[in-house]
């Protein structure tokens, strides 16, 4: 498909991705595996702008390994299914996934174009485009969930190396507690 690889291209992805256009999917996704694959709707066919947004916020999911994510906190919800911590857990991952995927796949547009994936996106929230969600639209419609996606459409990339060493180490920390 020529919009992916157009996108994969802009975005410095070399390794290929296998698409599939279904007829029973209403929301573009990437599959949680270890080969993912981009799995798009055909309603969005019809819709170039719609359609590329899509692609692009999908592959920055890919190009960021959050398929990964998402197999470990498979993993984790299998050998802890009785933790109610690992199940709170999800949702908030999978916003700030979201949001970080919308800043970095916005990045590089100029404003005309962030306002209208922001746009797009209002409008998915509001209802207006049932029943085909996008951008990742698995989570809950609601307006928390919306003014923080597009909170992360307009926000700057200025995380501090110090605070990035800080969260790496009680990610670590965690890992090496819950694990022992």
């Amino acid at each position: 498909m020529r919009v992916v690889d157009e996108v994969r291209h802009e975005l410095g992805i070399r390794r290929n991705l296998r698409v599939f256009v279904q007829n029973s999917v209403s929301s573009p996704a990437l599959t949680a595996s270890f080969f993912p694959k981009l799995i798009l709707p055909v309603s969005l066919l019809g819709n170039p702008g719609q359609l590329r947004f899509a692609v692009r916020h999908e592959l920055v999911h890919f190009k960021r390994g959050d398929y990964i994510v998402c197999l470990l906190m498979l993993a984790l919800r299998a050998v802890y299914w009785f933790n109610p911590v690992v199940w709170l857990m999800q949702k908030p991952i999978k916003t700030d996934m979201e949001t970080a995927c919308d800043n970095i796949a916005t990045a590089p547009l100029p404003l005309e174009e962030k306002k209208a994936y922001a746009s797009t996106i209002l409008e998915m929230f509001s209802g207006r485009m049932c029943p085909q969600p996008v951008l990742g639209m698995s989570l809950q419609n609601n307006k928390k969930t919306a003014e923080k996606r597009i909170g992360g459409i307009f926000m700057k990339n200025n995380t501090k190396k110090g605070i990035k060493l800080i969260s790496v180490f009680a990610a670590a920390l965690l890992a090496v507690v819950c694990f022992t």
